[in-house]
């Protein structure tokens, strides 16, 4: 079976703050979070800040973006419409934690099911602009050396939290212990981690992606894991 990843479609159209906020014409962590961060790094663990609190300020606030059911947000977190979770319940899915937003009820943050993943050198498909020397848009077997090892922009791994500074990629699906119904959504246990936090992937398997293709729901691109120049667009 194939495997898709599920991105916003329009990812320039991020909407304002989740985790932060703006005090006095800064952008600043809301203090509810302070506890949060590494004090060595400074990197939040974000899925236990949403576990705690969303601020009711939270909202998806353009018109184009709420005509959409996928939007991104800060922190690399994905805001789904009512219509999607409509559409996850009514089709028997599972895997997603859905958090409703409390000052908009109309959209929900969501968190896929982590999965262990088993990979090397050969397994990891790498896009990191940090190490440069792009190959059909994934590094050369050097870079790729390079960035298991540690050595990115900011190298290396926090002593505090043990979270790398900065890496980027996709795992095989052959790689991942995947969930038994093929109506699972899932992610894995690598974390892509940028210099500010995690990017929270999305991972459906074909089963799902034909549902969503045959679905009215706008504003996403799947891309098939293992075959990354091979897309559906949810307009």
């Amino acid at each position: 079976m194939k495997y898709f990843d599920l991105m916003p479609a329009d990812l320039h159209a991020v909407q304002p703050f989740v985790l932060a906020h703006e005090v006095q014409d800064q952008v600043v962590l809301r203090p509810e979070y302070n506890d949060l961060r590494c004090a060595n790094c400074g990197k939040l663990d974000e899925e236990l800040a949403i576990d705690r609190f969303i601020s009711p300020a939270v909202r998806v606030e353009t018109a184009a973006a709420r005509r959409r059911d996928f939007v991104p947000m800060p922190y690399d977190f994905t805001a789904v419409s009512r219509r999607f979770v409509d559409f996850y319940h009514s089709s028997g899915m599972s895997g997603l934690k859905l958090y409703a937003l409390p000052g908009d009820p109309d959209f929900s943050l969501v968190i896929a099911e982590r999965r262990p993943a088993s990979f090397d050198r050969s397994t990891l498909r790498i896009q990191t602009p940090e190490l440069g020397a792009w190959v059909g848009g994934y590094v050369t077997a050097e870079c790729r050396t390079r960035l298991l090892e540690g050595e990115c922009r900011t190298p290396g791994t926090c002593e505090a939290c043990q979270r790398r500074f900065v890496t980027s990629g996709i795992v095989a699906s052959a790689c991942i212990d995947k969930p038994s119904s093929p109506l699972a959504w899932f992610t894995t246990s690598f974390n892509h981690e940028s210099e500010r936090g995690n990017r929270f992937t999305l991972y459906c398997s074909e089963l799902v992606a034909n549902l969503l293709s045959e679905s009215r729901l706008r504003g996403a691109q799947l891309t098939e894991l293992d075959a990354p120049t091979r897309s559906i667009r949810l307009k």
